[in-house]
């Protein structure tokens, strides 16, 4: 997997460079292989590649969830070397908590950041409207499609929830 990368980088807001990852479990397997990105500010970016190919190896590496073999990612001129928490991921599969029912998940990250609870209701509330998915706020994970699953683990992390400057989805779905 290759990305073409301009030569001015002050443009950009994410930037990886030269990234190298190799996996030893089970076998040995280069995941990415001198792989170089960079991302504008407010863009929309795919990965589209076969099964295998690296693209969710990437998204861990550019979140910071995982550490290339070698290469550095860089955020706004600042180097990424542990998870940061204005980065959010959304994994090929919903993370929501199944004893909570949507808008006590949607709330979770509002919680745990100390934000006011009539401020967390609000941009809950908001989120639920963006998409279009108001009717099931009190509803519980396990009676959700996997498309709404995925969508309110995405608005879980959507950027004006808490502020994020960058959102990855592994898969994004919505039915």
């Amino acid at each position: 997997m290759t990305a073409a990368v301009k030569s001015d980088r002050n443009n950009y807001s994410l930037v990886a460079s030269h990234i190298r990852h190799r996996y030893t479990v089970g076998g040995d397997v280069l995941a990415l292989d001198d792989v170089s990105v960079a991302l504008s500010r407010e863009t929309f970016t795919c990965l589209i590649g076969p099964s295998g190919c690296g693209k969710s190896t990437l998204l861990r590496v550019l979140s910071g969830l995982l550490r290339p073999d070698e290469g550095t990612v860089s955020i706004n001129g600042t180097l990424l070397s542990t998870p940061w928490r204005r980065i959010g991921m959304v994994f090929q599969d919903a993370n929501l908590m199944p004893w909570r029912t949507v808008i006590q998940n949607l709330l979770l990250p509002l919680e745990i950041e100390g934000i006011p609870r009539e401020e967390q209701y609000r941009r809950a509330e908001i989120l639920l409207e963006m998409t279009g998915l108001s009717d099931f706020r009190d509803a519980y994970p396990a009676t959700l499609s996997g498309g709404m699953a995925l969508t309110f683990d995405a608005a879980n992390r959507w950027k004006k929830m808490t502020g994020f400057d960058v959102l990855k989805a592994d898969k994004w779905v919505r039915d």
